[in-house]
Order: structure tokens, then sequence, then C-alpha cells
């Protein structure tokens, strides 16, 4: 996805690479998404976008 396309998470909404920019860099991963003229290599992580449930961590 493009950087400047708009996502929206639990805090609102926001250009894709703004959420990005959080994650710590221990969490992206290099893989490789292979293709006709060989393997091309991308930085992935996994963000979770969702707003908490209402009452969500209570008991």
């Amino acid at each position: 996805m493009a950087c400047s396309h708009e996502v929206t998470t639990g805090a609102g909404k926001f250009r894709a690479d703004m959420p990005a920019r959080k994650v710590p860099k221990r969490a992206w991963q290099k893989l490789s998404a292979g293709a006709a003229k060989g393997h091309r290599f991308y930085d992935w992580a996994v963000i979770d976008l969702t707003a908490p449930s209402p009452g969500a961590g209570s008991c």
C-alpha cells in the first residue's frame, strides 16, 4: 500500500506511514515476494488497527 493511503485505527484516521513509524525495529521482517524476474524483498510488520471492544480488559 502507498504510504499516503489513509487507514482507520482505533485512534482515528491516519496516513499508512504514520502507524508504521511506531513499530519497533525488532518487529519488522524482511520477506521475499517471489516474482517472474526473481525475488523481491520487502520489510513487513503486522499492526493491529482495530479499536478495543467495549469492556475489553475488564473482568
